[in-house]
């Protein structure tokens, strides 16, 4: 799980972190790019009701979900800080990553807690056999946009516990990293309710802003593609 402040800050941990996950087991000199499965959690931590419910189970579970997610699944929190082993919430921060994000994809933060499952690709630049660098961004081309309060609320989701659970379980399961995604897997898994397998598959396709009435229906079920 990373706390960051910026976009720049997103993809400065994120690189450092991939770089190091590789630097033991590098890849095939062959390979341009690798698709990273990352959730964007837009929570603001200043919100009352059932909103300040969901930030204080997030806070309470960071550590946990932390050590689990572990190299499988990075988990970024734009405007919140750590002070410890706590996280803390930087409103400017979120403010201006909220900006940030939305200058660079179609999508458009609701006001209350949204998670964002989508790409980040990793691409290497090789400087001989065994050695490389490289820096990655994220790609909103398939994107997972997940409203968890309304999904709570309307019972699509029991908690935000046994929903995160699943989704590093399903990051774990699905755990070979390539240039290929592994986004569908992750939304068969956790992010469409049972049984509604075939409904889904009629519906997978590129979702506008603009289109609000459709866009708040489906978002919580459709991959779209909300790249600018």
């Amino acid at each position: 799980m990373i706390a960051v402040q910026s976009l720049e800050n997103a993809c400065s941990s994120l690189d450092y972190s991939i770089r190091n996950r590789l630097g033991n087991n590098p890849p095939s000199e062959d390979i341009e790019q690798i698709k990273y499965p990352v959730g964007l959690f837009f929570l603001r931590g200043d919100r009352g009701g059932f909103g300040k419910e969901i930030v204080e189970q997030v806070v309470a579970s960071y550590s946990f979900w932390n050590e689990e997610a572990g190299k499988y699944f990075d988990m970024i929190f734009p405007g919140w800080g750590k002070d410890g082993n706590t996280a803390v919430y930087l409103p400017e921060a979120f403010i201006r990553c909220k900006k940030e994000f939305e200058d660079i994809s179609k999508w458009k933060y609701s006001g209350e807690a949204d998670i964002l499952l989508l790409n980040y690709d990793f691409e290497f630049k090789w400087n001989g056999r065994h050695s490389f660098y490289g820096n990655g961004r994220f790609n909103f081309d398939e994107t997972i946009v997940l409203p968890m309060e309304l999904m709570i609320s309307e019972g699509k989701v029991s908690s935000l516990d046994k929903f995160m659970q699943e989704l590093i379980n399903c990051c774990k399961e699905n755990s070979y990293r390539s240039d290929s995604s592994v986004l569908l897997k992750i939304r068969d898994k956790v992010a469409m309710p049972k049984g509604k397998d075939a409904m889904f598959a009629a519906i997978r396709s590129q979702f506008l802003k603009g289109y609000s009435k459709i866009y708040d229906e489906l978002r919580p079920y459709a991959v779209c593609n909300l790249s600018q």
